[in-house]
């Protein structure tokens, strides 16, 4: 049934594909999102009726000291499952690994799809698992913080979205590594050298002289998180169109 409708080019078909061809690691995913939500709510019933909260009450700490624990605790609670969901956005990189397998190409050169049809099929999917990479964690996140008595605050949606943006970016640019080295390790070990190497350029520059400074990744990340998450969707369909104008022309430019 699959082949005749891949065999017809149709759109439906060739995004059925790539959920059927990542079905396993769907599943993984979601296995691994409960168990570490789980977690979550287990640690949350600590703070609130178990040892946590016993520990809480009898250590021997200022009232500042004590708020920073409980923040780290949170923190832990909501930030493992949420950095687990993201998972799903890197299902696209792995297909695009599939897709260079000889005998997919074979089969691509002989259908009748052409590539603003498999652009669109691969930037429909990144749509589908950006959006359970951040669904997920706000449906998670949202639930305890209900169970805390708030809601969702400003703060933890803007850093899911810019770390569903990011990462998005990141695998764009994983995609087409991958189809111009022709090949599923290679194209990761560039994009790694791509990330890697500005980093380490960046800590080597910057970080002669400083040993002294602390590093204060919350004031330094959460301003930025709370001004870019208004034009997060925005760069995310920027980064969208620039998913499907590449692949298009990477796809065409194999057809020649």
């Amino acid at each position: 049934m699959m082949g005749e409708t891949l065999k017809k080019g149709k759109f439906s078909g060739l995004l059925y594909r790539e959920l059927y061809l990542s079905r396993k690691s769907i599943i993984t995913g979601i296995i691994m999102f409960a168990v570490f939500a789980a977690f979550g709510w287990l640690l949350l019933l600590s703070t609130q009726f178990g040892n946590l909260a016993k520990l809480f009450t009898e250590l021997e700490v200022t009232e500042e000291q004590m708020s920073n624990i409980r923040d780290s605790v949170f923190l832990m609670m909501k930030g493992l499952p949420s950095l687990i969901s993201m998972q799903f956005i890197f299902l696209t990189t792995e297909l695009a690994g599939r897709d260079e397998l000889v005998t997919w190409q074979r089969f691509a050169r002989c259908s009748p799809v052409t590539p603003a049809k498999r652009a669109a099929v691969r930037m429909s999917f990144l749509v589908i698992s950006a959006a359970a990479s951040f669904l997920l964690p706000i449906a998670y996140i949202a639930f305890i913080d209900a169970l805390q008595g708030q809601g969702v605050s400003y703060d933890e949606l803007s850093v899911l979205s810019v770390c569903v943006v990011a990462i998005s970016c990141i695998v764009v640019l994983a995609q087409v590594y991958i189809m111009l080295f022709h090949s599923m390790d290679r194209g990761m070990l560039a994009l790694m050298g791509t990330i890697l190497v500005p980093v380490w350029i960046y800590a080597f520059t910057n970080g002669m002289g400083r040993h002294d400074e602390e590093l204060d990744l919350e004031n330094a990340l959460l301003p930025f998180c709370r001004n870019f998450c208004p034009f997060a969707p925005l760069v995310f369909f920027a980064v969208l169109a620039a998913d499907f104008t590449i692949m298009y022309l990477l796809y065409k430019r194999r057809e020649k």
